[in-house]
C-alpha cells in the first residue's frame, strides 16, 4: 500500500479530521496517525460512492428522477449492510425489485389480463384512480399473442424457444423476446426496425426497458460465442452501440455490465472462424469502436479504464500463434488509446509478437511446401490464414508507427523516433510482396500516425 505524505489533503469528500473524531468516540481505538486517517477516509469515500451508484441504479430502474431513502436502504442491503432508515431487516427480500444479474435490477410489475381488471369492483375512494399501461410492442401486432390485440398487415416474427433453460423469462412478452427473435432469425430489415424502435424510446420508457436490453445483449453474446455465430455477435454489438448513442441519459449506469460483453467480442479466441474471416474481422472492428465509446464515456470512473487496459494487455501477451484475430483486435484498441500504454506495450512485447507471427507464418509456409508446389491445391483455409497473418503484421506495424511519436514524460524534449524494425519490414516484403509494403507505407503517411 502506498504511503500518503504527511500533511497532504485526502482526495475524498471525507476529511481525515472527521475520521479522527469518530475514532476517538470508539472505545479501545485510541489516537490514529494522519496517514491512517487519510487512508480510512479514502476507503470510506469509495464505499459511500458505491452505495450511491447502486441507489441511483435502483432509482432509474423505478422510472423516478428523485432519490428516496428506500433506494438507499435497498442499496445497503445489496452490499450486505444494515439499512439506515426504517425497520427493514438486513437480510430481508428486496421488495419491489428483481435482481436478474449481479447489480442488475428490474422493477417487478405483475401482468394481469384486462378481463380480470374489468371484473374487479370500482374503488369507493375518489382519489384512487386505476392506471393501465399498454405494452408498447402490442402496437401494430408485433408484441404478445393475446387474442384481444388488433392485428395489422405487418407479419409476426416466428417464435424462437429459449435455448438457455427451455422457458421464457418473466419479461419475455416484451422487448426481450422480440429482440431475441430478430437477432437470431430475423432479416436485416427487421433488425433495423428493432434499432429504430429503441432509438424512439423516450427517457421514461428507456429506463424501463434498459435492463431488459442489457440482459438481451449479454445473453446473445454468450450464445454467439458458444455457437460461433458471427452474425449474432455483430447484431448484439450494433444494438449495444445504439444504446450508447441514445440521446436519453442513464446508460452510464450499465457500463459495468456492458464492458465485459464487449471485451468478449473483441478478445475471445473461440470465435476464430476461418469460413467467415471477413465477417469476423468486421465484427471485431465494430466491437473495438463500441469499446472505445465506452472508454470515452468512463472518464470520471476511476476503476473501469485500468481494468480495460489490463485486460487488453494480458490478452495480447497471452495470445498464441493461432489467435491472430485476438492480436489484431488488441493492437487496434492499443493504437486508439495511444499514449504511454501503447508505447510500453510495444516496447516490452513487440519483439515477442514478431516471433509469434513469424512462427505462424513458418508453419503455413511449411504446409505450402508439402503441397507438391501447387498453390491451387492448397485448402481455402490456408489462404485465409495467410491473409489473417498479414492483418496482424499490418496492425503491429501501425502500432510501431504510432508508438515512435510518443514523448516520454520524464524528458518532454526527447521524442522516441525508433524506426520500424528491419526484421518486420523485411518479413512483410518477403512473405507478402510489394503490395503489402504499400499498405505499411500508407500507415506511415496516414492521419492516424499522429
Amino acid at each position: 500500500m502506498e504511503s500518503v505524505p504527511k500533511g497532504a489533503a485526502a482526495p475524498s469528500s471525507i476529511s481525515a479530521e472527521s475520521i479522527r473524531v469518530i475514532a476517538q468516540s470508539v472505545p479501545g481505538v485510541g489516537e490514529l496517525s494522519d496517514e491512517v486517517c487519510m487512508l480510512l477516509a479514502m476507503s470510506a469515500d469509495v464505499r459511500i460512492r458505491t452505495v450511491i451508484d447502486t441507489a441511483q441504479a435502483i432509482m432509474r430502474n423505478s422510472r423516478r428522477c428523485r432519490l428516496a431513502t428506500r433506494d438507499l436502504n435497498v442499496a445497503l442491503q445489496t452490499h450486505g449492510m444494515e439499512p439506515v432508515w426504517g425497520h427493514v431487516g438486513a437480510h430481508g427480500p428486496l421488495a419491489g425489485f428483481q435482481c436478474v444479474a449481479d447489480g442488475l435490477f428490474i422493477v417487478k410489475e405483475p401482468r394481469v389480463h384486462l378481463a380480470q381488471v374489468l371484473d374487479e369492483p370500482l374503488p369507493t375512494e375518489r382519489w384512487c384512480i386505476p392506471s393501465v399501461r399498454a405494452e408498447w410492442l402490442a402496437l401494430e401486432g408485433s408484441g404478445t399473442g393475446n387474442p384481444q390485440e388488433r392485428r395489422s398487415s405487418l407479419p409476426t416474427l416466428p417464435k424462437v424457444p429459449d435455448i438457455a433453460n427451455g422457458s421464457e423469462l418473466e419479461h419475455s412478452d416484451g422487448i426481450y423476446a422480440f429482440g431475441r427473435r430478430v437477432i437470431k432469425s430475423g432479416s436485416e430489415e427487421e433488425f433495423r426496425l428493432l434499432e429504430a424502435r429503441v432509438m424512439m424510446l423516450r427517457t421514461d420508457a428507456l429506463r424501463a426497458e434498459l435492463p431488459h436490453l442489457v440482459r438481451l445483449i449479454h445473453d446473445e453474446v454468450l450464445i454467439g460465442v458458444a455457437e460461433r455465430r458471427v452474425q449474432v455477435l455483430s447484431r448484439s454489438m450494433a444494438l449495444c452501440h445504439t444504446l450508447l448513442v441514445h440521446p436519453a441519459f442513464g446508460v452510464e449506469t450499465y457500463l459495468e455490465h456492458l464492458t465485459p460483453v464487449v471485451l468478449t467480442c473483441v478478445l475471445s479466441s473461440r470465435i476464430e472462424d476461418e469460413t467467415e474471416l471477413d465477417k469476423q474481422l468486421d465484427m471485431r472492428r465494430a466491437s473495438v469502436q463500441v469499446l472505445m465509446r465506452i472508454w470515452a464515456m468512463t472518464s470520471s470512473t476511476f476503476t473501469l479504464r485500468p481494468r480495460i487496459a489490463k485486460t487488453i494487455v494480458v490478452a495480447l501477451v497471452g495470445a498464441d500463434a493461432h489467435a491472430l484475430g485476438v492480436i489484431c483486435s488488441a493492437l487496434d484498441v492499443l493504437c486508439q488509446i495511444g499514449g504511454k500504454l501503447l508505447f510500453w506495450a510495444v516496447a516490452l512485447h513487440g519483439s515477442s509478437l514478431e516471433r509469434t507471427l513469424d512462427k505462424r507464418l513458418e508453419q503455413l509456409d511449411r504446409l505450402a511446401s508439402q503441397a507438391s508446389g501447387d498453390q491451387h491445391s492448397l485448402p481455402e483455409h490456408h489462404h485465409r490464414q495467410r491473409q489473417l497473418v498479414l492483418h496482424a503484421y499490418l496492425a503491429l506495424a501501425r502500432a510501431y508507427q504510432l508508438a515512435r511519436h510518443y514523448t516520454l514524460p520524464c524528458s518532454p524534449h526527447v521524442n522516441v523516433q525508433a524506426p520500424l524494425p528491419q526484421t518486420l519490414h523485411a518479413r512483410i516484403i518477403d512473405a507478402f510482396g510489394e503490395s503489402a509494403l504499400l499498405q505499411v507505407c500508407a500507415f506511415f503517411t496516414s492521419e492516424l500516425a499522429f
